[in-house]
């Protein structure tokens, strides 16, 4: 009999030294401490319902439909539907329509659906609605009292001592968003210069782990699910992740790097900081196996960049608070399973 099976490739790291990557440095300015608070207050404001016609910034609160040859498209009458105007929620010019309306008013037009609209039915034709505007409501944000401060938490509702604490937050998600930018130079650096031939098996794997939520949403939301889109789509990321796997393991065999639990407990009660009672987040970690397992994955990866930030061609680089953030997604593992 024949039989044939892959094997783990063998192939040499390219020499750390040989590597040039990033460090990346921010600060937390005043100015990014009061851009907060005032998104706390806007997280915060009421609406209350006026008498007068609609303006930028209202909501406006509505019953409609919508059809496209004379067919429905959105599913009947939907009722007390918010609609913010200046937002953007809607498709261009229905909430142009909705400027200037008073509560009870009804509403018959015609919108062009843009060509690169989602619903394929629906790109780059002209749909058909019947607005009733139920009323009309303006927003109050709270304004930045003692009442407000203390809600946070903050004895004496004293401003000085919420800005710290805000600060401190900040300061804290910021130093987490420098660690994964400069941690992705480091991956970008490995996955570029080394070449690794990849076994069709691990990628397969990969591809079911990056599937596993897609399927669940699908499901959850009870809609189709194309796979084979979807895997066509995600395969690139999972070539990544085997090849970044395969990469690091072989980093950590050649310079003994071992998962230190000190470093994971770090790991863990920096996670669980933001929490309200971080020792139960902790307590929750540490009593499953597989949720531990990730969170030692991500300190093995940790201490895999800082032994090439170590050895590597180092080049700093300042970035704006505000920058910096919008491209935060959090610290998931980039090699997978490790």
């Amino acid at each position: 009999y024949e039989a044939s099976f892959e094997i783990m490739p063998e192939f040499v790291p390219m020499p750390l030294e040989t590597l040039e990557v990033k460090r990346f440095h921010s600060a937390v300015r005043d100015e990014d401490v009061d851009g907060m608070i005032e998104r706390l207050q806007e997280q915060r404001k009421t609406w209350q319902e006026v008498t007068r016609p609609s303006v930028t910034g209202d909501r406006v609160v509505i019953a409609f439909d919508g059809t496209l040859d004379n067919e429905s498209f959105t599913h009947g009458r939907n009722e007390g539907f918010p609609v913010v105007l200046g937002s953007g929620q809607m498709i261009p010019g229905f909430e142009d329509k909705l400027t200037g309306v008073l509560a009870g008013g009804a509403l018959e037009f015609d919108i062009d659906f843009p060509e690169d609209y989602p619903g394929e039915k629906m790109a780059g034709k002209t749909g058909h609605f019947t607005v009733e505007i139920s009323r009309v409501e303006e927003p109050h944000v709270p304004a930045l009292d003692v009442e407000f401060i203390s809600s946070f938490g903050i004895k004496g509702g004293d401003l000085e001592a919420f800005k710290a604490d805000i600060r401190a937050n900040m300061e804290r998600e910021m130093r987490r968003a420098l660690k994964s930018r400069t941690k992705s130079s480091v991956m970008d650096q490995l996955f570029d210069r080394n070449t690794v031939t990849l076994p069709g098996a691990l990628i397969e794997d990969e591809l079911k782990d990056l599937l596993k939520p897609h399927r669940e949403s699908a499901r959850q939301h009870k809609q189709a699910l194309d796979e084979d889109a979807l895997k066509a789509h995600l395969e690139p990321l999972a070539r990544r992740r085997v090849s970044l796997g395969l990469i690091l393991g072989k980093i950590m065999e050649a310079h003994g790097v071992n998962v230190d639990p000190a470093r994971v407990r770090a790991a863990v009660e920096d996670l669980a900081a933001s929490y309200e009672d971080s020792a139960e987040v902790v307590r929750w970690y540490y009593a499953d196996p597989a949720r531990l397992r990730e969170v030692e994955n991500l300190a093995l990866e940790d201490q895999v960049v800082e032994l090439i930030l170590d050895k590597a061609k180092n080049t700093d680089e300042d970035i704006d608070f505000q920058t910096l953030m919008k491209g935060a997604t959090g610290m998931p593992s980039v090699a997978g399973n490790t």
